[in-house]
Order: C-alpha cells, then sequence, then structure tokens
C-alpha cells in the first residue's frame, strides 16, 4: 500500500510539474482548471484546501496547491474559492426504461420510453450521480449504455444482465431459469454481453442459484440482486453472492425460528413486524468479514407514499409514471414504518462495520434527487457524512471494481467531479448546493443543468395527465 501511495504521488508531482513548466504555452482546448478549491478526495477523510485540479479530455491529470499548479493560457477556469470538489455519485441500483412488455405493472408501461430515458438521464446528473449500476439488462439499457461511454447527457451506465428468476417469475420480463443447465447458459450470455454481473431474483431454486453461482465463479463475473426465498442470507453469504439489494432482503432470515421459505397465509407486513433484528448483528457480522456489500435502497419506500405524488421534484416525470404511482399506492402500506425499519438494518449493518452502497431504485422513485435523499436516510442512520458519502463514491466503485477509474479524486481517474457551494463534511444537505458537475470531463455549470431541468419540466407540463388503470 505505502509503494502504490509513493507511485500515485509520485505521478502527481510530475504531472504538476509538466503543467508548471509549460504555464506559457496555450492549453489544449479540452483543459479544464478547478482553481483554488477545497477537495475532497475520498481516500480518506478530510478536506483539503486552496488545491487547483488540472483535466484533460476526460482525465485528471494534476492535482496540487494554488501555488504551485499554474493554470496554461486558453485552459477553462472554473473558480473554487469557497466551494467543494468531491467525486461525482454513483447510484449502485437503477432501472431505465425498456419496452412495455405484456402483463407489465403500471410504471413499466410507458410507451415514450426513450425520451424518458434522456430525461432521466438529466436527472441523474442535475444531481451529481456521473455513474449508475442499471439492475436489469435489456436492449435499450445496451443502448444507453454504449451512449453513456460517448456524448450522451447522462450518467456512464454499467448494468448487470436480466432478471434471472425461478418459474413462474416475480415479473413477465424477466428471464427464466429452471435448470442448472440453463444456469450455466445465462451466466455464459451475460459474461458475453459485457454485464459487470448477473442479477438473481426471488423465485429462483436452491439448486438452479447455486449452480448460477459456480458458472459465475468461474467466469469471474458476480453475482447480485435479490436473496432468493428458497436460499436464505445465511446461504447467499456463504457462497458470497457480492451485493445483496434492499433492506427487505434481510427480512425473510430474520424471523423466529429457522429459516424457511414465506408461508402463503402471513402478509408482508405481518414479516415486518416480527423480523427479530437482534439476529442482525451476526448476519452483519458475517457480511463484514466475507466482504459483501448491501445497497438498502431506503429511499425506495418513498414509492409506498401515496404523498410522493405531491412532491417538488415529481414535475420532472411524465404522467404515466405519476399516474401508475398513485395506482401501486394502497391504505395498507405504510412507507414510515418500512422506512423505521429500513433505517434499523442500515444501522446495524453500519455499527458492525459491513459495507454499505448507495442505491435508489430509481425509477422507483425521481432519479438524483432520490440519491441525495439516501444519503441523508444514512446519515439518519447513524453513519457521519463522510461514511455517507463513501456509500455512494469509493465503496461503490469497489463494488463494480472500477477503483482505478471513479470514486476519488486522483490523477487518472476519469473526470466525473461535483462542485458544491458548501462543506458536505459538516452537513449532509450541502449535496444539493450544486455549482456545477464535470462529467467525462465535461463540464456543466449550474445555470445549464437548471435550464435542462425546467425544460423537462415544461415539457411534461404540456402533456395530458395520464390514467394507466
Amino acid at each position: 500500500m505505502a509503494r502504490l501511495l509513493r507511485t500515485a504521488v509520485t505521478a502527481t508531482l510530475t504531472l504538476v510539474s509538466i503543467f508548471a513548466i509549460g504555464a506559457e504555452s496555450a492549453a489544449p482546448a479540452d483543459v479544464s482548471a478547478i482553481v483554488d478549491v477545497t477537495v475532497l478526495p475520498m481516500t480518506r477523510h478530510e478536506a483539503i484546501t486552496h488545491q487547483t485540479v488540472l483535466v484533460e479530455g476526460d482525465r485528471i491529470v494534476a492535482i496540487g496547491s494554488s501555488d504551485t499548479v499554474r493554470v496554461p493560457r486558453n485552459a477553462r477556469r472554473i473558480e473554487g474559492a469557497g466551494r467543494y470538489l468531491l467525486p461525482g455519485l454513483i447510484d449502485m441500483h437503477v432501472h431505465f426504461q425498456r419496452r412495455p412488455t405484456e402483463g407489465d405493472a403500471p410504471h413499466g408501461r410507458l410507451p415514450d420510453y426513450r425520451e424518458s430515458n434522456d430525461d432521466l438521464g438529466v436527472l441523474f446528473v442535475a444531481n451529481g450521480v456521473t455513474s449508475v449500476r442499471q439492475m436489469h439488462g435489456h436492449p435499450i439499457g445496451d443502448e444507453l449504455r454504449v451512449r453513456s461511454r460517448a456524448d450522451w447527457l447522462g450518467p456512464t451506465i454499467y448494468s448487470t444482465g436480466p432478471i434471472t428468476d425461478g418459474d413462474p417469475p416475480d415479473h413477465p420480463f424477466a428471464r427464466v431459469v429452471r435448470t442448472p443447465m440453463e444456469a450455466a447458459r445465462a451466466v455464459t450470455d451475460d459474461h458475453k454481453k459485457g454485464y459487470v454481473a448477473v442479477k438473481v431474483y426471488n423465485r429462483l431454486t436452491l439448486p438452479v442459484y447455486e449452480a448460477i453461482v459456480t458458472a459465475a465463479a468461474a467466469a469471474k463475473i458476480d453475482v447480485v440482486g435479490h436473496v432468493p426465498d428458497e436460499v436464505g442470507l445465511a446461504r447467499a453469504i456463504a457462497v458470497r453472492q457480492a451485493t445483496i439489494e434492499h433492506y427487505d432482503s434481510f427480512i425473510l432470515s430474520l424471523q423466529p425460528g429457522p429459516y424457511r421459505a414465506p408461508p402463503p397465509d402471513v402478509s408482508w407486513r405481518e414479516l415486518r413486524e416480527q423480523a427479530n433484528l437482534s439476529k442482525l448483528t451476526a448476519f452483519a457480522d458475517q457480511l463484514r468479514r466475507e466482504g459483501i456489500w448491501t445497497c438498502p435502497t431506503v429511499v425506495a419506500t418513498h414509492f409506498a407514499s401515496a404523498e410522493y405524488e405531491q412532491s417538488a421534484e415529481m414535475k420532472y416525470m411524465r404522467p404515466a409514471f405519476r399516474a401508475a404511482l398513485l395506482q401501486h399506492w394502497s391504505p395498507s402500506l405504510s412507507s414510515e414504518e418500512e422506512r423505521a425499519f429500513a433505517l434499523s438494518v442500515v444501522k446495524r449493518l453500519n455499527e458492525r462495520g459491513a459495507g454499505l452502497l448507495l442505491g435508489t431504485d430509481s425509477y422507483l422513485v425521481v432519479p438524483g434527487f432520490s440519491a441525495i435523499q439516501e444519503l441523508g436516510y444514512f446519515v439518519d442512520a447513524g453513519l457521519i457524512p463522510y461514511e455517507a458519502l463513501q456509500t455512494g463514491t469509493i465503496n461503490a466503485a469497489r463494488a463494480l471494481h472500477e477503483q482505478d477509474e471513479v470514486g476519488t479524486i486522483e490523477v487518472g481517474k476519469r473526470a466525473d467531479l461535483l462542485l458544491l457551494d458548501g462543506n458536505p463534511l459538516m452537513d449532509i444537505s450541502k449535496m444539493k448546493s450544486i455549482a456545477g458537475v464535470m462529467l467525462r470531463g465535461r463540464w456543466i455549470p449550474q445555470s445549464e443543468l437548471q435550464n435542462r431541468l425546467e425544460a423537462i419540466s415544461t415539457a411534461i407540463g404540456d402533456q395530458p395527465k395520464l390514467d394507466t388503470r
């Protein structure tokens, strides 16, 4: 580790010297300088004042004291005095829209899904989310994945394969896998298509799930997703499922007595209410020891709230989604009770040192805005702001195996950066005070972000309200 740190420091100083020596020559057209800024590198818990960060193309090429780093002539100069610079956020659980499928839930039946996806891209970036992990590979998402490596105004997309479920599946669009042979083929297909992981779901049988894990280990691709009902958390940990998605993946394994699949005559509310959180301590310790991440998606509880349809950020969502939100809501659901349980899970996991990831489950909630809200929930659950920020920066990068590319502010990393007017290490709500976002080296000031948001709101305001029943 010391050798790596010395190498990084040497590289930084070398590049600083290059820019200092060449300060009298004109800079290339794609060089930007964020000047006299306080850097929150996320490599450690500190704020480094009076720094200048130089970006060429889509890479950070120099970081150093503003007294040392000279800004090349003709470089784009971004004033950082009194501001704070941190890595762009990574939302580890998102869903982009796809072609509607027969039998879809209402929020999946959007005929204008392509236009909607472009809106979602803007919403992410306007809130400082510069990378995402899409949790359901599909052809439309794959098109976006390619565009996100180019000039799309949206986050860089890392995608899992299709939702992989048993028979019958929970969703009509899932990939159904019934046998170990089919499991092996599914893993091979996901690996060939360049997906970052195989996503497992609720109704997989234990033999098929274990066949997926075995094939994925051989292919060196992660297994992520829900904890299938037949599997249970203890077995998912034992086989090292790379990430556990959603706080509610814990509920069945926290029931009294030995683990069993949920009986059909017990409601979800009853299962939640009789969950024994004292059992969570041992699970949290095992998750920490095995290096397994949890992406709790606390903010997704908003989808169970009728009031959420009236939230300020809903003006950026299309009428079909808003109608679907109200149709989904049921008086038997309590978002407050769900959220209290979710926060208890996050609190215990954090206390025991288990790794946490920022994830929102958007498109069930408004992209981007929900990521900032999720960070606030982490702080409500007892994380200090630095720990909360880790979940959407360095932790997320490590879970993606992309720590050499994103997640921290270091020379050589992709220039995904978030410039704030306040210090989020002191107050996590300062994540809302965005002065601008650098997306793959492209500087987007707050004024442009706001114009993009207003254009979305105006276009949506001109659309008629829809009833998706």
